[in-house]
């Protein structure tokens, strides 16, 4: 319940601080999360992670985390492939 944010009307804009707006802070906050969101969403469609059925905690959180190196290894490896052939 502390993450949760009460929408309330912004009064007054400090233009000259250089901090950012708080309707445009929020906006990123949760451009963020959706964006994590997202890639949890793409690891259980693509990868199972929505199967892991591990009995102890740290072995459930070492298989994520292997889950999540693959994805990102993945990934990785289309960029260099795709810069390599495009030259």
């Amino acid at each position: 319940m502390e993450n949760i944010r009460r929408n309330k009307k912004i009064l007054a804009r400090d233009i000259n601080s250089g901090r950012l707006h708080p309707k445009t802070a929020r906006k990123k906050e949760a451009s963020e999360q959706n964006e994590v969101e997202g890639k949890f969403g793409t690891g259980k469609r693509s990868y199972s992670l929505g199967l892991i059925r591990v009995c102890l905690e740290e072995t459930s959180e070492t298989v994520v985390c292997l889950q999540f190196l693959v994805m990102n290894l993945e990934q990785k490896l289309k960029e260099l492939l795709h810069h390599i052939f495009t030259e």
